[in-house]
């Protein structure tokens, strides 16, 4: 028997069903009996035919089975026990053979996306509408409860999009989650670079790998009126929350800023999955005692925490001002810094030396600060506005400025025509029109230039 042979019958593994097999594609470590292993895995990733929902549309790289319902199976615990029992075969950067199916799946749309020409479709604005996908429609209505319409220009990046866009316009806390952009014709993943979020424990059972969304506009997805791509947002929670185009504007009426258009239901509480969330809900919808108990329950939430509760609050309340200037408020920030985000620890402090506060966490960002960069942490109150005890500590960008092809106007968010501020050298402009807005609009606070700009 020749070495290749050898190498072949060496990396037979039983699938799932029992049968021998030998993979395709991919390459067990020879203490790896595939135990948990998805069958899948032992297809060939340039070939195989990706697992679709009823509907035809591909999630998770079509990695993972649907049930009867149309409903997409993701085992949790298999797919958990799997990695915990092979990671230390896998080390020094060697990938495990789910990894090395979805590396390949990785290098292919890498191909297809460099051989696109998209300079058309990125001059173009483009109206979307965004709805959470797990939760029940109003009482007596086939309208759904949850949503956002907003128009932006195609040309805007990914990371940029879920940054200053979509966490604000959910009232979402930026850079605490990890979230994937599902391209739903081929189930390719878009992600953030370099992403230290909690909940990036949670990869695998989301599809072992992305692509790193900030080289990637949004009409590398979607470019043509009705298609759609979706959002996963906190790989812990899973939030889903399709986005399909509704509306293409012709590039000649297009100005590429970002512009909230409507929206209904308010923005859900932080850190509950959609599905209890759904079931707080219904519960609102029964009686007073079930609302009081939603409310308090949102109102808890470090996404609430600067509002005073009230039991009068409307749940389906929904502001196009109010996020408006949440989301503008985001463009005018510096990009979230993915490689050192938010964490919630519990915080030990009150430790006088010398008239001094002294404060320790549980777990700190094991990232070096770069120049321009600080480690900053914010209390935790609960709904009464009482400490927790709890701190957020999170790496932010003082003095670096984003990288201006990842980034947008901090006044408008057009990704096109780009300058620096002359002044801060922080804040980028597509026009001066819009430099002298955020100047009046209090850019001059921060800025060290001269007031004639």
């Amino acid at each position: 028997m020749d070495h290749r042979r050898k190498e072949l019958v060496a990396n037979r593994r039983k699938t799932p069903a029992g049968a021998p097999k030998i993979p395709k594609f991919v390459k067990f470590h020879k203490d790896d009996h595939a135990v948990g292993c998805d069958e899948i895995f032992w297809e060939d990733p340039l070939i195989y035919e990706p697992r679709k929902d009823p509907n035809g549309r591909i999630a998770h790289w079509g990695l993972f089975p649907y049930n009867k319902e149309g409903e997409e199976e993701i085992n949790g615990k298999r797919i958990y026990n799997r990695q915990r029992t092979i990671q230390y075969m896998y080390r020094n950067g060697r990938p495990t053979p789910e990894q090395q199916f979805v590396n390949a799946l990785i290098d292919k749309k890498l191909e297809a996306l460099q051989a696109m020409n998209i300079e058309e479709y990125s001059s173009r604005d483009y109206v979307l509408h965004v709805h959470a996908v797990h939760m029940p429609k109003l009482p007596n209505s086939t309208q759904d409860r949850l949503w956002r319409k907003v128009r932006v220009s195609g040309g805007l990046t990914l990371s940029v999009f879920v940054d200053k866009v979509f966490t604000p316009m959910f009232r979402f806390i930026r850079n605490l989650h990890a979230h994937v952009i599902h391209d739903l014709t081929d189930g390719a993943l878009f992600g953030p670079k370099g992403c230290d979020a909690v909940d990036m424990m949670h990869l695998p059972q989301t599809g072992y790998g992305f692509i790193p969304d900030d080289d990637w506009q949004i009409v590398h997805i979607v470019r043509e009126k009705g298609d759609t791509m979706c959002i996963q947002y906190d790989f812990g929670d899973n939030w889903y929350f399709d986005i399909k185009v509704e509306e293409v504007i012709p590039a000649g009426e297009s100005t590429g800023a970002v512009v909230i258009l409507g929206g209904s239901g308010t923005h859900p509480p932080a850190e509950v999955t959609p599905w209890h969330w759904a079931d707080l809900l219904r519960t609102a919808d029964k009686n007073n005692a079930g609302r009081e108990e939603t409310l308090r329950e949102m109102f808890a939430s470090m996404n609430y925490a600067s509002l005073p509760y009230s039991s009068a609050y409307n749940l389906e309340f929904f502001s196009v001002e109010e996020t408006q200037k949440a989301v503008s408020g985001a463009f005018d920030s510096p990009a979230s810094l993915r490689s050192m985000s938010k964490h919630l620890n519990q915080d030990f402090t009150d430790v006088d030396d010398g008239g001094q506060s002294v404060r320790a966490t549980l777990a700190e960002h094991n990232q070096t600060l770069r120049r321009g960069q600080a480690l900053m942490t914010f209390p935790v109150y609960d709904a009464d506005g009482n400490p927790t005890g709890r701190v957020v500590e999170e790496g932010v960008s003082e003095s670096r400025r984003d990288n201006p092809s990842h980034t947008a106007c901090a006044n408008c968010g057009s990704p096109k025509n780009l300058k620096v501020c002359t002044g801060c050298r922080q804040r980028f402009f597509c026009s001066r029109s819009c430099l002298r807005t955020a100047w009046a609009r209090g850019h001059r606070e921060v800025c060290s230039g001269p007031q004639s700009k």
